[in-house]
């Protein structure tokens, strides 16, 4: 059998180099193998930054979540107690319509003889 391949000599200064076909193949799959492995590794790293960016994200996305929790637990505590005063504003102005009415059911002569019980029953 014949082989199908063609060697190439070639004299240079730094020597005499013999190349066959079949070994330029063989150069040009190892190329491509390396060029392959480095874009392999370049898709690999850009994806673990961009792992590392997302991660960042999530935590800045948690912190922000638990300054929101803690802002609106500071809201909600504000609100309580604003709601306390204005329902104890509300109470003692209930309690003087209530001792008020109670006054108004007596004539106007026996008002003043009876402020003290309509200001205990309107408690």
């Amino acid at each position: 059998m014949a082989e199908d391949t063609q060697t190439v000599e070639a004299d240079t200064a730094l020597g005499k180099f013999k190349i066959s076909s079949a070994n330029l193949n063989t150069l040009f799959t190892v190329l491509g193998f390396v060029v392959l492995c480095i874009v392999a590794w370049v898709l690999w790293t850009h994806n673990v930054e961009a792992m590392d960016t997302r991660k960042d994200a999530k935590e800045t996305g948690k912190a922000v979540a638990a300054e929101l929790k803690e802002a609106n637990k500071e809201v909600a505590n504000a609100l309580k107690e604003s709601n306390r005063e204005v329902a104890k504003v509300l109470n003692d102005l209930a309690r003087a319509m209530r001792e008020q009415n109670c006054l108004n059911a007596f004539p106007a002569e026996k008002r003043a003889q009876n402020a003290e019980l309509c200001k205990r029953i309107s408690q």
